[in-house]
């Protein structure tokens, strides 16, 4: 997609325990026919350094450590592997 700012005006925004699959379904059947529709993936963002190539390839998305969150250094910000599949890719 190669976006570096997205700004969404009037949207709907929905979010909180989605995966790849899920957030295909809620866009494609819960919300079909709108064209205003962003699925969050907030604390997973933090934890899956690869988060669209795990989305994309149907990879489980691996746990993120509230601990971490909010604290005075990079821990829980640049500590979470990136995937095998990943790697191996690239």
């Amino acid at each position: 997609m190669n976006v570096a700012y997205l700004h969404l005006a009037n949207s709907r925004w929905v979010e909180s325990g989605y995966n790849g699959e899920s957030a295909r379904k809620v866009v494609e059947d819960t919300y079909a026919g709108h064209n205003n529709i962003a699925v969050g993936f907030g604390r997973h963002f933090l934890a899956n350094p690869d988060l669209p190539f795990r989305l994309r390839h149907g990879i489980q998305l691996a746990p993120y450590d509230r601990e971490t969150f909010y604290g005075p250094g990079s821990e829980g910000y640049t500590d979470y592997p990136f995937s095998s599949e990943f790697i191996d890719s690239h």
